[in-house]
């Protein structure tokens, strides 16, 4: 298949599929997965082991959020510099979600306190009423979304379980890389146009102790796992028109593990979830007003020669006429409630950026 408009060519097919719409960082090619069967759904991780196709995974596994696996004939498109003068468009704001937010706030603070939680990873959502549209609407807007992110890692996905989905996103979870692996450490938040935060010295020390805290998860799980790990120095990357600290890490994994062991211990990590891990999972399931679903969660294609999974970041879920977008962030017990709902804007709007004309 040369081209998306090939693609829309089958466009009743397609609605009628279940289907995933990707494009890895830095790469000019979109993969495309059809299936006309509802794909496999699983609650346990492990049954991935030897499947061929492409992962959706939710924060937390449930009935109503089960893993997903897309199989089939992954076809390769090339990216066109061109894309179509018409994306999706919001008509009005139906529930920005700042109430729940201010309570679960309040009520995270009170287990930081009480319980010495070092961080708590707070998300939100907001509903918004869509203008009419089209499956060539959703399409030209992941299109836009590759143009205009190309660092990031873009999907498109939808199927009978999960409805339909759209991320893009910059934190790295898991990837081989020719003979080696590699992860990232993904944290703190500023807005580009704070051009003095491009110096990792400017940054507040709640930002850089919140980073440090993603970092050092991650190379105790990996530690157990790997061998000849590496680990970069800290450093601000620009996402979209937000700025975040970054920390790389390159690996070879061990004779007595694996890449399904090494997912399962590093998800989720602090970045989406907090300090400790099993402890904060907990308290945002009971505190957070709203499921998570598959924000937070992660995907990406798994064969033999590739593994690239992408942590569900900046995203959005549409159903009919209404999409709602998530964001979220780490509350440490010196938290401001408004500077961290400004954050969650900020986040929020590197997904309703597309949506502008």
């Amino acid at each position: 298949m040369k081209s998306l408009d090939e693609l829309l060519v089958c466009e009743k097919n397609i609605a009628n599929s279940s289907f995933v719409l990707f494009r890895l960082p830095h790469t000019e090619e979109y993969q495309v997965i059809l299936q006309q069967n509802p794909p496999k759904t699983f609650l346990d991780l492990n049954e991935i082991d030897g499947l061929k196709g492409f992962l959706i995974a939710p924060f937390n596994p449930s009935n109503t959020s089960p893993y997903i696996f897309l199989e089939g004939q992954t076809l390769t498109i090339k990216q066109s510099g061109k894309t179509k003068d018409f994306t999706l468009g919001i008509q009005e704001i139906t529930d920005n979600g700042r109430g729940s937010y201010e309570k679960a706030f309040k009520e995270i603070q009170e287990e930081l306190q009480i319980k010495k939680y070092k961080k708590i990873v707070l998300a939100r959502t907001e509903e918004v009423e869509l203008n009419k549209y089209t499956l060539s609407h959703i399409i030209s807007t992941f299109q836009k979304a590759c143009r205009i992110y190309p660092n990031s890692y873009v999907a498109l996905w939808n199927t009978p379980t999960t409805g339909l989905w759209l991320t893009a996103t910059p934190e790295l979870l898991l990837r081989k890389n020719e003979d080696h692996w590699e992860s990232m450490a993904l944290a703190g938040t500023m807005s580009i146009e704070d051009k003095e935060y491009l110096r990792l010295s400017n940054w507040s020390d709640k930002n850089k102790r919140e980073q440090e805290y993603v970092s050092q998860y991650i190379e105790e799980q990996l530690i157990t796992h790997t061998n000849h790990l590496f680990k970069s120095d800290t450093y601000p990357t620009i996402c979209g028109k937000l700025i975040h600290l970054r920390t790389d890490f390159k690996f070879q994994i061990n004779e007595t593990s694996s890449p399904l062991k090494v997912l399962i211990n590093l998800h989720p990590t602090p970045a989406i979830c907090g300090i400790p891990t099993i402890e904060t999972h907990n308290t945002i399931i009971k505190n957070e007003q709203v499921p998570r679903k598959y924000y937070c969660g992660f995907s990406g294609p798994l064969n033999q020669s590739e593994i690239s999974f992408y942590v569900t970041l900046r995203c959005l879920n549409i159903n009919k006429s209404k999409a709602v977008f998530y964001a979220g962030g780490g509350i440490l017990p010196e938290s401001k409630l408004q500077e961290e709902w400004e954050e969650t804007e900020r986040k929020l709007n590197t997904m309703k950026d597309l949506f502008e004309e």
